[in-house]
Formats: structure tokens, C-alpha cells, sequence
């Protein structure tokens, strides 16, 4: 009985009983945390990055690298003569892969993916391709990307701006990545037609695998001289 009426006493001390409701509080809490949807706040949902006709029976699937000479070239002459030419025909969806020999590429796709939450991915695009100098690139951060983001008037730089620091889009861009390792893609640009990569993906040789999937039913194209990009 004493032994009841020692512990009983001590139960009663205050520095016990506030101990006893953290305590409960703690588990209070903790129950409430266990019940609760998960919070998706913190990783971003992929969204297809996508110009030309959505219903296109020819599909372009474009891996590149913001940082890459050869993607920037690709892009000012494949890509826009794709655009000027078949708009309409085929869907072109451009996938980000960033390579490790680039130490702001990630960074760069980053931008570009919190750019097109706000409806302007292929400007940010473009604006990141012809700023790709070498001594561009050094200073390419978060104020450099804002800057771009000013000139391609995104409308929420602040909200671009915490995307950024916060490294929302990341499990995005690392998504491109793991699939384009399950593909056994090692370069850029890497352009696949209809699912089929086109080993040197010239103009010349994309326009062939259009013109096959869509049946020889369109005229090629006058063949240009490449244009010079300064």
C-alpha cells in the first residue's frame, strides 16, 4: 500500500504531469500524421513538354542537354525546320537529359520545367540555347535563370524563383534521366521517331522516317544550306 501511495504522489508532481501531457500530445499529433493523405507538395508532376499537332500520327521524342553545343545546334537549325515544315503532322516532345559532364544542366532543365508551369517552356528553352556560351554558362544560377525567366515574361518570378532554390522540379528531371537509361541513351541530342532512333538525326534523316510513317503522302522539303548561329 505504500509503495501505491509513493507512486500515486509522484504522478501528482508537476513537472510529471507536464511531462505526461507532452507526452500524450506528441501521440496526439502523431496519430493525426498517420491519417492524413500523404503531402505531394514537395515533388512536382511531369508534364509533357510538347509543340505541333497532339493527334499527330507521328510521334518525335527528343532527348537533350540545355548545356550541349550539339543540342543548341539541333535545335537553331533541326528543330526549327521541323517546326517551319511539319507543325501541323507531327507531335515533337522534348525530353530533358541532362549529362554529368555539364554541371548546370540540371540546374538549366530545372528552369526550363518551372518556366513551363507558367506556359513558357520552349521560350525558356530557346532563351537558354542561344545564351549557351561558354562564359554565358559560367554564370548561369538562380539570378541568371530569373533574369531569363524577365526577358520571356514569366509573370511569377517569385514563384519561379522558389521553384528553383527549392529544387522542386528535381525528381522531374531525374525521371527523364532513369528513363533514358532504361532506353540505353548515353548522348544528345538522341531523337527517336514513332519509337525508332534515328542514328544521325539530321534533318535530312528525320524528314525520311516522317515521310515513311506518314505513307510518302507529303513532298519533302527544298533542302537548305545549314544557317550559321552566332
Amino acid at each position: 500500500m505504500e509503495n501505491l501511495k509513493n507512486i500515486k504522489n509522484y504522478l501528482k508532481h508537476p513537472a510529471v504531469i507536464t511531462l505526461i501531457a507532452l507526452l500524450a500530445s506528441v501521440a496526439a499529433i502523431f496519430g493525426i500524421i498517420q491519417i492524413l493523405p500523404e503531402n505531394n507538395t514537395s515533388q512536382a508532376e511531369r508534364v509533357e513538354r510538347f509543340w505541333g499537332n497532339p493527334e499527330a500520327s507521328v510521334v518525335i521524342e527528343y532527348y537533350g542537354d540545355l548545356e550541349c553545343p550539339a543540342c543548341k545546334a539541333f535545335w537553331f537549325d533541326t528543330e526549327k525546320r521541323l517546326k517551319e515544315t511539319y507543325s501541323d503532322k507531327i507531335k515533337f516532345i522534348f525530353k530533358h537529359l541532362p549529362l554529368p559532364i555539364h554541371a548546370r544542366a540540371d540546374d538549366a532543365a530545372e528552369a526550363a520545367e518551372a518556366a513551363g508551369a507558367q506556359g513558357k517552356f520552349f521560350e525558356y528553352v530557346e532563351i537558354l540555347y542561344s545564351k549557351q556560351s561558354s562564359e554565358e554558362v559560367q554564370k548561369w544560377n538562380v539570378n541568371t535563370f530569373v533574369e531569363y525567366a524577365k526577358e520571356v515574361g514569366i509573370s511569377d518570378i517569385e514563384k519561379f524563383k522558389k521553384e528553383l532554390e527549392d529544387k522542386y522540379y528535381r525528381n522531374v528531371i531525374n525521371e527523364y534521366k532513369r528513363e533514358a537509361k532504361e532506353k540505353n541513351i548515353m548522348a544528345t541530342p538522341t531523337v527517336y521517331v514513332n519509337g525508332k532512333q534515328i542514328t544521325n538525326p539530321t534533318f535530312e534523316n528525320i524528314e525520311k522516317a516522317i515521310l515513311e510513317s506518314l505513307g510518302n503522302t507529303v513532298t519533302p522539303s527544298p533542302s537548305e544550306e545549314p544557317q550559321s548561329q552566332n
